[in-house]
């Protein structure tokens, strides 16, 4: 049996482009050429038109019967697009998407306001964007040169994830003033343990915080004792605890995660975890995969 499913799609023209993807692959991933760095399934130019409507007749599996249920398609379910056609919005108002990578070349405004995508990715590198999204973007993660995003509207603050470039011959980062995300409740900070460190003290714009997750590596870790309202917090591959605050600070902490941290301090956090479990109902917790400092210095995947 062929273990790849090949087909014929019109996607920037009348039947533009043959697709060979392994079967069962339920993502679809469209570079672009001369910019776009790795492997992807489809390339086209930055400034292509996308006829996005040619998906309607893809399903999971090849399969027709779904269409009934799906009018739209239903595959593929994750995109990766690089490129400046913005009509993958307009398009998701009739067909939901469950998570969408995009990485613009240029500097635009977009409205996401009726957007019905679950999970949107944006990187941007040198593009700067004027950004307005709705109430059905549950999780929004942003990466690169996080100075270039400036949210002019957000009807409901959704999960926010950012993945700042932390440049190793900064001192420091910290992230930009985000007036209009500043009611945000959940907060994902993805840094790399190497690169230069995130400052926390950044995060004290979003004081209704009440989940936080850090990773990588973090400096003045002590301010987080100012964010009252956090009830679950997560610690992952940071490499210097020393100004974590004690987990008492947090009245209503309900969960607390601690996997690959700093070995002195993670002992510290473990043990006040343990008594903590003893007085209170708590969710899932751990401290797990304690480690030495070299171990950060030597282990470069993460």
């Amino acid at each position: 049996m062929d273990k790849n499913r090949e087909f014929i799609i019109s996607l920037t023209s009348e039947n533009s482009h043959k697709i060979s993807i392994p079967r069962g692959q339920g993502t679809l991933s469209i570079g672009t050429k001369g910019i776009s760095k790795g492997k992807y399934d489809v390339w086209v130019e930055k400034d292509s038109v996308i006829n996005w409507n040619a998906f309607n007749d893809f399903f999971i599996g090849g399969d027709q019967e779904r269409k009934a249920k799906s009018p739209y398609g239903d595959w593929p379910r994750w995109f990766y697009y690089s490129g400046n056609d913005t009509g993958f919005i307009e398009w998701s108002y009739k067909r939901k998407i469950e998570e969408f990578h995009w990485f613009p070349k240029t500097d635009m405004a977009v409205d996401f306001t009726n957007a019905d995508i679950y999970r949107l990715f944006i990187h941007s590198e040198d593009s700067k964007l004027q950004i307005l999204t709705g109430e059905k973007i549950i999780s929004l993660t942003l990466s690169g040169n996080l100075e270039n995003f400036d949210f002019k509207e957000c009807a409901k603050i959704p999960c926010l994830t950012f993945h700042p470039d932390c440049p190793k011959e900064k001192s420091a980062y910290q992230l930009p003033v985000y007036k209009t995300l500043a009611q945000a409740t959940y907060v994902d900070i993805n840094n790399s343990p190497e690169k230069a460190a995130f400052d926390c003290e950044s995060l004290l714009q979003f004081k209704n915080l009440k989940v936080l997750n850090l990773s990588g590596n973090m400096k003045s870790l002590n301010v987080l004792a100012e964010l009252k309202n956090l009830e679950h917090i997560g610690l992952r591959y940071i490499p210097d605890l020393q100004d974590m605050p004690g987990l008492k600070r947090w009245s209503s902490l309900k969960s607390f995660i601690g996997y690959n941290i700093e070995e002195t301090a993670g002992k510290a956090l473990r043990t006040e975890l343990n008594k903590l479990k003893k007085e209170k109902p708590m969710g899932y917790s751990s401290v797990t995969k304690l480690r030495k400092r070299i171990w950060f210095d030597e282990v470069r995947e993460f």
